[in-house]
């Protein structure tokens, strides 16, 4: 389990801690906008800073995701639109921007490319959330398709299906990283950092047997 771990463990955790832009992306109903609103309220308390913008990045058929404007409202922190952020200046004021990709994968990955074509010095933390409970068919699609962006895994809705072994060996034969484990229904303090230990413990909990 250890070995497996440290395969899988991401080292860019900190990386997380220290962003300035953070991306968002993944297939529909897996849990974005929620992971969006943790990320903020533990870099809110991380930080000691309510700087900290929604950028909600949308198609017109779309439209604001109405769980990110209801986590907006609870957490405080406003929605600003996609296509008026300032890519050239958007270290402004210390400020925290957690880009919320909405729609599918393909829209997001379309989307990141865009942005990075047109504004190489732009830095930001790219996450894929991957909801327990993907088979290694979908692991393997999904590598696919973010295979130049290299993103952190955030692994979702733990609290609603665990990740099996399958899962876990799908996503170190495609060299993916998990850097955030997290549930669905508590929104303070509940992002894990998946570093070796956790995962070793996880898998050891729920593997018994394998």
């Amino acid at each position: 389990f250890r070995e497996l771990s440290k395969k899988l463990a991401s080292d860019d955790f900190s990386r997380l801690i220290n962003a300035q832009n953070i991306f968002i992306f993944g297939n529909s109903g897996s849990g974005k906008s929620t992971l969006a609103a943790k990320i903020a309220s533990y870099l809110s308390d991380k930080r000691s800073s309510k700087n900290i913008n929604f950028i909600d990045v949308n198609n017109s058929s779309t439209g604001t995701s109405d769980v990110l404007r209801s986590y907006s409202r609870v957490l405080g922190f406003p929605i600003k639109d996609y296509n008026f952020f300032n890519f050239n200046d958007s270290v402004e004021h210390n400020t925290l921007n957690i880009f919320d990709f909405s729609g599918d994968i393909n829209f997001g990955v379309q989307k990141m490319k865009e942005i990075k074509n047109s504004f190489p010095s732009f830095n930001f933390c790219s996450i894929l959330t991957l909801p327990s409970g993907s088979n290694s068919e979908m692991i393997d699609g999904l590598s696919k398709k973010v295979f130049d962006i290299r993103p952190m895994i955030a692994v979702t809705k733990l609290d609603e299906c665990w990740v099996g072994a399958e899962e876990f060996s799908s996503l170190a034969l495609n060299n993916s990283r998990i850097g955030i484990v997290t549930g669905t229904k508590v929104l303070i303090d509940s992002i894990i950092e998946a570093n070796e230990n956790s995962l070793t413990k996880y898998m050891k909990e729920n593997f018994k047997g394998v």
